[in-house]
């Protein structure tokens, strides 16, 4: 992986076992945009190279060396589906071996959370082919239930000249950087892979959302004027809109649900506790969905199969009345309609007439086990100037061809659910891409040095999302006269708003790889220029194949040869069709590297197998009985709390003040209506309180339920009087840390609001750490800022209690007598409505842990002091602690600096991805993830380089401090 492209190369070791010649038949996953530039075969120390041809020339050529007994290989991508190549192995000698290599490139895509997204396909379900359709390589995919006749040996090396963060993967990694810098890192896939999931692995880069540009070098020997000759540059541009445009999300729209009903959505989201089936979390997804909605846009939902059908002729205003009416339609959502036929109601759906107004949103769930995927991708594309589509692929297998595609075509975005992955947050992050303000008249101009011409290589750019990858390819031609530098600009209107981004970008290429990946529009004779690029590029296409034929080798082959084909992982469910797979291939291992140098060869194992034995059958999705396989009941799940209060939220945005919204707090309607104050009308306090437990139960999952609070704030807003949102819901205690080597200097500002009518005074007993030394305190209320002065105690308690009861504000902190790690806070005579930001600044010592990190804590759990019976009262009896979420939220922040590297950071809390700041690693920052329940102190673990060698830091004295005083002389610490 080099930036944002990763090159696989991918080995296969096949081994015939049997006593006669036979023909090896492997129809496998490839990632859908792969671009395959390399195929080759070794045979013994032999090695042949395989070259791209016209794919029914490479046929004709493969069939008669087959025939007159020569060794042949052939690579073929299928018609159908891009994401689906057959590989045949022609006439393998009995006792022979071969290891055949196939490199390709592809894109890595970008997630929400900022990674990079690496997919290595591992499982290929059967596709459902409709009976119109002509059969293709996809009904020749042979699944298998159970274990696979081959193992997987995988490496990852990882180079960019951002640092790396971290690494992610859904399956187990022995990860290992290269550089203190964090620029190099390699990892390699844990032994035992089964085969039952995808390999995703996720890059996190300081820095990713920066545009960035990579120009590779032309390829010399290749003629003038052809498509590997001259340079080709890349743009990858990550457009930030100001965050009070992201603020006010459209409310116009028509939202279309295309949901997959067919009976591969029966099966379970994973193989692991708690799994939903597919089709139940689809239902969950939906009710949120349906929530969301603003009021006042089109919606509509349609269920397909084998056949298919919508909740309403046309798509109907949102209002309570329809939502209640899809509601329930939902709940009666079964996978019980047979195959997958998404082209028809895709048809259907386009031809309807959509509403000028309300540009259409199609939104797609599907397992994407679908045979006729160019057609559908070919119907999107020809719609694309009337609608957006987002598209979800759900569980493991599913077609990236279809997923990717979809997005791509209809100017939309793709995510792909797998593993124990949740579906609501990804689709949400999705519905925000959709409610964003539209982006038009975009426009890209290039400005580059006299003599050099650039050919925009990409389709024109139509959509641009917050936070969205958007890439450009070009390829310049011509000689510099002189300058070395070229300026792309992108031009833009955002909700009437001219914008303008530009990048700048050095002409020099990167590196010589002699890979091109590129995108065309269509043209004229375009299968013939097809045929005519693919071969100069030597990057394979659906009209062309791989083609390598063994002259040397020649043997008698007696009958017609016998084939074997390698089974794939299917989907796991029990059909009485296991025996089939008694005879496989000898296909003895899988070794895969994504990385630019070729993959090590690996010993293949052996595989015994009954002669008598029949090869397997494809297993095909359109076979009779399937549409009628009883779909098995998922036992009653527990009832998800966050979706029983979205539930009951109505379209308006509001929530009703009864017995079921008190259930899901826990309370009974009693205790809710006896705390409403009189004059607040009993929705408005509803709504008031479900917004309180979201954001102080559910903050880890806002996400999910982003919109619904949104509309539940505007509603509120919208109504008559003076209503007034209890500010804790937004107030928070934000805290600043700078590590300096082994000292912490703590900055934490707490925000105080009186809500009441009359004054009050606030008290606060809190926790710090034992040996903090606090050297400062000041209040900010409006633009003024008060700085408080260290005076005895009593005086200072004095001075408190004569400022507040003759009205004036003031604020007092105390240690506590008897524990130094609890202090006390007054602010005392708040005015009603009035807030104030105190902030308290510390400093404190890191402990040495015993593997040599320095331990920071930040204590924010503080349970309540057993006092004797004879002591005095005192500043630890006035603990007052609660059970459940407190009325205020955490945020942290902190940076780390020091004259030794660091080389890792640890915490007991969840946190943002690292990120330094200087490439020699001695400063970086973190952040803790929102969420924080303080119900567990904040731990950082600070591990730098030779931390055990000593040190010295000499800090400077005060200038201004009086000569001979304590803080007049610098001090050294050793």
């Amino acid at each position: 992986m080099k930036n944002h492209v990763a090159t696989a190369s991918s080995t296969l070791q096949y081994v015939n076992e049997e006593e006669r010649p036979l023909e090896a038949l492997f129809v496998f996953p490839l990632p859908a945009d792969a671009a395959v530039c390399h195929f080759s075969a070794k045979i013994g120390e032999q090695e042949i190279v395989a070259e791209v041809q016209d794919r029914d020339t490479a046929r004709d050529q493969y069939d008669d060396a087959v025939s007159s007994g020569q060794q042949a290989f052939l690579l073929e991508e299928s018609a159908e589906s891009p994401d689906v190549f057959r590989l045949s192995v022609g006439c393998l000698s009995a006792g022979q071996n071969a290891a055949v290599t196939i490199i390709y490139v592809t894109e890595l895509a970008v997630q929400a959370d900022h990674s990079l997204r690496f997919c290595l396909p591992t499982v290929l379900n059967p596709r459902y082919t409709p009976c119109s359709s002509g059969a293709g390589i996809v009904s020749e995919i042979s699944s298998r239930c159970g274990a696979v006749p081959y193992t997987l040996t995988l490496s990852v090396y990882v180079s960019s000249p951002k640092p790396i963060t971290k690494l992610e993967s859904n399956c187990s990694l022995d990860l290992v950087f290269l550089h203190s810098d964090h620029t190099q890192a390699t990892v390699d896939l844990s032994p035992g892979h089964m085969f039952d999931k995808d390999f995703e692995l996720f890059v996190f880069y300081q820095d990713t959302h920066q545009p960035s540009a990579i120009v590779e070098a032309g390829v010399t020997t290749a003629p003038p004027g052809s498509l590997m000759r001259d340079p080709v540059v890349m743009m990858s541009l990550y457009p930030e809109f100001p965050e009070e445009v992201m603020s006010s999300l459209a409310s116009r729209g028509e939202f279309v649900f295309l949901i997959d009903r067919s009976g591969s959505m029966g099966d379970m989201m994973h193989h692991g506790k708690g799994a939903q089936m597919r089709i139940e979390s689809a239902k969950d997804t939906l009710l949120l969905l349906l929530k969301s909605l603003p009021m006042g846009c089109y919606f509509n939902i349609y269920g397909f199969g084998s056949r298919f059908e919508s909740f309403f002729p046309l798509s109907l205003e949102y209002n309570q009345d329809t939502m209640d009416q899809a509601l329930k339609k939902v709940k009666e959502m079964q996978a019980d309609m047979g195959g997958t036929e998404i082209l028809q109601p895709l048809k259907h759906i386009y031809n309807l007439r959509y509403h000028p107004d309300h540009p259409r949103q199609l939104f797609v769930f599907t397992d994407g086990e679908v045979g006729n995927t160019k057609e559908v991708l070919d119907l999107v594309k020809s719609h694309a100037h009337s609608h957006r589509c987002f598209s979800f692929g759900i569980g493991e297998g599913a077609s990236a061809a279809l997923i990717t595609g979809m997005a791509r075509e209809g100017s939309g975005h793709a995510q792909f659910i797998t593993d124990t992955d949740r579906m609501q947050p990804k689709v949400m992050q999705s519905v925000r891409f959709a409610l964003q303000p539209a982006v038009v008249n975009i426009s890209v101009d290039w400005t580059l040095p006299e003599g050099v011409t650039v050919d925009t290589l990409s389709p024109p750019i139509n959509v641009l999302c917050q936070g969205q990858r958007t890439l450009i390819y070009a390829q310049m031609k011509g000689e510099s006269s002189g300058g070395s530098e070229g300026t792309v600009t992108v031009k833009y209107s955002l909700k009437d708003q001219p914008v303008t981004n530009q990048l700048h970008f050095c002409l020099k290429p990167t590196e010589e790889t002699g890979n091109n990946k590129s995108q065309f529009l269509p043209f004229e004779g375009i299968r013939s220029r097809m045929v005519e690029l693919s071969v100069q590029a030597g990057v394979s296409s659906v009209h062309t194949a791989f083609i390598a034929v063994n002259k040397d080798s020649r043997q008698t082959v007696k009958g017609p040869l016998k084939q074997r084909r390698v089974p794939t992982r299917g989907p796991l469910v029990s059909l009485s069709v296991a025996s089939q797979y008694a005879q496989p291939c000898a296909f003895g291992s899988f070794n895969s590297s994504a990385a630019s140098q070729s993959a090590q060869s690996v010993a293949y194992g052996s595989l015994y197998s009954s002669a008598a034995a029949q090869p397997a059958q494809p297993m095909a999705y359109n076979a009779p009985f399937l549409g009628w396989l009883p779909v098995q009941a998922a036992p009653e799940p527990q009832k998800d709390p966050l979706l029983q209060l979205v539930s009951l939220q109505k379209a308006s945005g509001c929530w009703d003040l009864d017995a079921t919204l008190a259930d899901v707090f826990g309370k009974t309607e009693d205790e809710l209506t006896n705390q409403k104050p009189a004059q607040v009308d009993g929705s408005v306090w509803a709504t008031l309180l479900a917004l309180i437990w979201l954001y102080g139960c559910k903050i880890e999952q806002q996400v999910e339920w982003q919109f619904v609070a949104m509309k539940a704030a505007s509603w509120i807003g919208s109504q008559k009087g003076e209503i007034s949102i209890p500010d804790h819901i937004h107030s928070s205690i934000s805290v600043q840390v700078l590590v300096q080597d082994h000292v912490a200097t703590v900055s934490s500002t707490l925000q105080y609001v009186n809500e009441e009518e009359r004054p009050l005074e606030a008290l606060f007993v809190f926790p710090l750490p034992a040996d903090a030394a606090v050297c400062h305190f000041s209040a900010k209320i409006g633009e003024q800022e008060i700085v408080a002065e260290l005076q005895d105690r009593e005086t200072a308690r004095d001075q408190y209690d004569d400022a507040v009861s003759s009205g004036q504000q003031a604020f007092l902190l105390e240690e506590s007598a008897e524990s130094p790690d609890v202090f006390r806070l007054s602010v005392g005579c708040l005015s009603a409505g009035q807030n104030a930001a105190v902030t308290i600044i510390y400093v404190t010592e890191l402990a040495v842990q015993a593997d040599h990190s320095l331990r920071f804590c930040l204590p924010t759990v503080l349970n309540p002091r057993y006092t004797p019976a004879g002591s005095g009262a005192g500043i630890v009896s006035e603990i007052s602690s609660r059970c459940g979420a407190v009325p205020y939220t955490l945020t942290l922040s902190v940076h780390v600096s020091s004259p030794k590297p660091i080389s890792k950071l640890e915490s007991n809390c969840s946190l943002d991805p690292l990120e330094f700041l200087h490439s020699d690693h001695t400063q970086a920052t973190v952040d803790l993830s929102p969420g924080h329940m303080f119900d567990k102190d904040f731990e950082l673990f600070v591990f730098y380089q030779d931390t055990h060698q000593p040190s010295a830091i000499v800090e400077a004295g005060v200038t201004t401090a009086p000569p001979g005083s304590l803080m007049r002389d610098p001090v050294r610490q050793e």
